[in-house]
């Protein structure tokens, strides 16, 4: 199972979009995925302790249907986490830290 891609450029770019409060994008197996804004996040995806749950509600913060988008690929575990990590580091908050 290969890491998940880690990217300076994304960090960089996230930390710019959550000064302006803008969103964040990034492309995974040639889709573009949106998360909102750190302070448009929503809450229950920082309470839950589930990370399918998390990011599923933060991918339906940042566009409708890319959650379903992202299921329709049939992803595997491995696919998970390295789009996880992809949310997480767009969305300004690093790795997830597995």
């Amino acid at each position: 199972m290969a890491a998940a891609p880690k990217s300076t450029t994304t960090a960089v770019q996230a930390a710019e979009k959550e000064a302006k409060g803008e969103p964040t994008s990034f492309q995974y197996e040639g889709y573009v995925y949106t998360v909102p804004a750190p302070l448009d996040m929503p809450l229950a995806a920082f309470k839950t302790t589930d990370e399918l749950e998390s990011v599923e509600l933060i991918l339906n913060k940042g566009a409708a249907g890319q959650w379903d988008t992202f299921m329709a690929t049939e992803p595997t575990l491995g696919d998970f986490q390295t789009f996880m990590e992809l949310v997480f580091q767009a969305s300004g908050q690093g790795d997830s830290g597995n």
